[in-house]
């Protein structure tokens, strides 16, 4: 199991990233991935949230940076890649769904649905920290899940 795991769901099947993304080419991710159900939940306003998941083998050579002010609350690193390249990059992806079924499975409650920037931030706020152990146990059931162990 890598060290570090990197996952992005603010990335739409397909969406090539706001301007402040194409202008400074840092693609922002989280290492939480309750974080990151949150976003993808969000995202399904506007069509498939998916959440990509990168390892550091995935991601050798890339520029990873500390995150901005967001870093604290939403455990968010940059990557230097656009956000279509990472999606290419990960070598996992999972929906939404699937991502809030397995937090479900590990008595963290994401909601079904997130309708307004307003609630997501109230969400991101409220939400528990991760442990280690959990988010190493996120990632074996996703890796469960798709077959992969």
């Amino acid at each position: 199991m890598p060290n570090r795991i990197n996952s992005k769901s603010r990335v739409l099947v397909n969406f090539p990233g706001g301007n402040a993304t194409s202008n400074c080419g840092f693609t922002p991710v989280s290492t939480d991935p309750a974080v990151d159900t949150l976003f993808a939940t969000e995202s399904e306003n506007y069509g498939q949230g998916i959440i990509y998941i990168a390892t550091k083998r995935d991601l050798a050579g890339v520029i990873i940076e500390e995150g901005n002010f967001l870093s604290v609350t939403e455990k968010e690193v940059g990557i230097k890649l656009l956000p279509e390249q990472y999606a290419k990059m990960a070598s996992v992806s999972i929906s939404a769904a699937e991502s809030r079924s397995i937090f479900n499975e590990m008595g963290i409650h994401i909601p079904t649905g997130i309708y307004d920037k307003l609630q997501l931030s109230t969400l991101l706020e409220e939400l528990p920290k991760l442990t280690s152990e959990q988010i190493r146990q996120f990632f074996l059931k996703v890796l469960e899940m798709k077959g992969m162990i």
